[in-house]
């Protein structure tokens, strides 16, 4: 459970800008792709009340990241369109660092509007 600052607990609307900001700083690899395949073969008797809110929870704030604009963030444009491309750089250098310490070839799939790689 998440406390505010008068020690008293939180609902979701309050947690969930944290669950964002979590989310990617996480940076999961092939998170898209999962929660696809989750979504597509999950069998519905193991989909109920609790997986189920997880499940949406997740899959909003994908969405909400993928939407994002420097206006959500009180941001200039120029200002969110730097960080966004250095924030590219970095991820597809540490993948191509992954890559070559595995010895395989691959190439990165960059969704403009999309932070996390999948």
């Amino acid at each position: 459970m998440i406390y505010d600052l008068r020690n008293k607990p939180t609902g979701a609307d309050e947690a969930y800008p944290l669950f964002v900001y979590g989310l990617q700083l996480a940076n999961i690899k092939k998170l898209k792709s999962n929660l696809s395949y989750i979504e597509n073969f999950r069998h519905r008797t193991r989909f109920e009340s609790e997986e189920s809110y997880y499940f949406t929870t997740i899959s909003s704030a994908v969405q909400f990241i993928e939407k994002l604009s420097y206006s959500d963030v009180n941001m200039s444009e120029e200002e969110f369109q730097r960080l966004r491309e250095a924030e590219k750089h970095k991820i597809a250098q540490e993948r191509e660092s992954e890559m070559k310490s595995a010895n395989i070839k691959s190439k990165y799939f960059i969704k403009e509007s999309f932070l996390f790689y999948f």
